[in-house]
């Protein structure tokens, strides 16, 4: 009988999540999906106001004629540009920030909806499993029992760390990407610079447009972090912080989008990608450790049970 109801839950612990863990989840996507709605708006407004100055600046008027008579019409045209595409790339990260939020709350409310009819099983078996062991009246059991539950209480630990870890190290990995196109890109500009002419010109854009995403997709995964650090009470690093937008790429946009293609934007670009990979890393590192000792501390409790039941 007891063996029977062990098997009928552990096969539900299998894919189990607590629903008092997605139900702090769900909360934390939604504030989060909140700020990212309220940076989106702010976003667009600016957007707008960025395209409307490059319009105002390519028609006739009397600040376009003061800037022609200074010789800087050119050069402000140029500047009011860069502008309206740094808004629209900061628009265009926060719009997927928000579509993932949005994906992802839908996502863990019906996972809290399926786990919450899992829990109501779990309860009903672990209830029946009492009254089988106090019917055997062995002191075993019940010792069993305990560290069994303890066993369950790990194994969730476990799982939630993992979830951590993963896009930790996606992020990590996307990273390390934008930190090799970085440097393909500078030594691209380092020949353009030297006479390399239209291919080199070329290929450092194409290498500076693929850090772009490789950078948006780290924050995507920057973000997943941050909402699976809140099972295992861990926090980002300030700088790093996702609150909605495309805070964590602004770095990029603001930097390297200000004067493009300039050896040292790419240089200083490359920089701040490698210090919020390290600051990743150390996040991930910790989380590695903590599950290594969760992963002890459950072997030992299977050694704990397998004792009882040889010495009984």
């Amino acid at each position: 009988m007891l063996e029977q109801i062990n098997l009928e839950i552990e096969a539900l612990l299998k894919d189990y999540t607590h629903p008092d863990s997605l139900y702090k989840k769900i909360n934390g996507t939604k504030t989060m999906l909140e700020n990212a709605r309220h940076e989106l708006k702010k976003l667009e407004g600016i957007m707008e106001k960025e395209q409307l100055d490059v319009e105002k600046m390519s028609q006739t008027s009397l600040k376009t004629l003061f800037y022609k008579c200074l010789g800087t019409h050119d050069k402000q045209v140029a500047k009011e540009k860069e502008e309206a595409l740094a808004a629209v790339l900061k628009y265009e990260g926060c719009k997927k920030s928000v579509d993932e939020l949005t994906d992802k709350l839908s996502q863990l409310t019906n996972r809290h909806y399926e786990m919450s009819k899992v829990q109501d099983k779990l309860d009903a078996l672990y209830e029946e499993k009492r009254r089988v062991m106090a019917s055997l009246n062995m002191p075993e059991y019940a010792k069993i029992g305990q560290i069994e539950k303890e066993m369950s209480f790990i194994r969730r630990e476990i799982k939630e760390l993992k979830e951590a870890i993963t896009p930790g190290n996606m992020a990590i990995n996307t990273l390390n990407e934008a930190i090799e196109l970085l440097d393909s890109a500078g030594d691209w500009g380092t020949w353009d610079l030297l006479g390399g002419g239209l291919v080199a010109d070329m290929m450092k854009h194409d290498k500076i447009d693929k850090a772009k995403q490789a950078i948006l997709n780290a924050q995507t995964y920057v973000q997943r972090l941050q909402v699976e650090l809140q099972d295992v009470n861990m926090s980002l690093d300030g700088s790093i912080q996702i609150t909605g937008g495309a805070v964590f790429a602004d770095f990029f946009f603001d930097g390297l989008i200000a004067d493009w293609y300039m050896q040292s934007k790419i240089s200083q670009s490359r920089d701040n990608v490698v210090a919020t990979c390290s600051k990743i890393r150390k996040i991930v590192n910790t989380l590695s450790t903590q599950l290594s000792h969760k992963e002890k501390d459950l072997e030992a409790k299977e050694r704990e049970i397998k004792c009882i039941i040889e010495q009984a």
